[in-house]
């Protein structure tokens, strides 16, 4: 815990952290489905240094070494906050769908449980919960 905060910290004092978070915040559509794009970052590496220099002065300031490490970072940044939703997305639909499956077939089948809405629930996160456990 004591690791992870100290981890924390230290990424958040670094400028280049600073310069990386300011221009993945500018990036519009466009320019973060074409890094989404890119499978590997070699693919997207020369887009992302042009506009990691449009989107930011303090960028074309740094030194190539720490512009690759921006570059890299931001395409890190995009791939995972991007997947990471779409993914959480599915997840929760999944968990609406199995929850809305238990009710119809409690109501269809006489539910014993009451209330059924709540019952259904619970029983859909104790599945969902032992899925993942497994």
């Amino acid at each position: 815990m004591i690791s992870k905060t100290r981890t924390l910290f230290t990424e958040a004092l670094n400028p280049l952290t600073r310069i990386t978070n300011s221009i993945v915040k500018k990036l519009n559509y466009i320019e973060s489905s074409l890094i989404l794009k890119a499978k590997e970052f070699e693919q997207a590496k020369d887009f992302i240094l042009k506009t990691g220099i449009y989107h930011s002065n303090s960028f074309s300031d740094l030194s190539e070494e720490d512009q690759l490490k921006v570059a890299e970072r931001i395409y890190q940044i995009i791939h995972k906050t991007l997947t990471d939703k779409q993914d959480s997305f599915e997840e929760a639909n999944n968990q609406e769908d199995l929850e809305k499956r238990i009710y119809d077939f409690l109501k269809q089948n006489g539910g014993i449980m009451y209330p059924l809405e709540l019952s259904a629930k619970k029983l859909a996160q104790a599945i969902s919960k032992k899925e993942e456990s497994n």
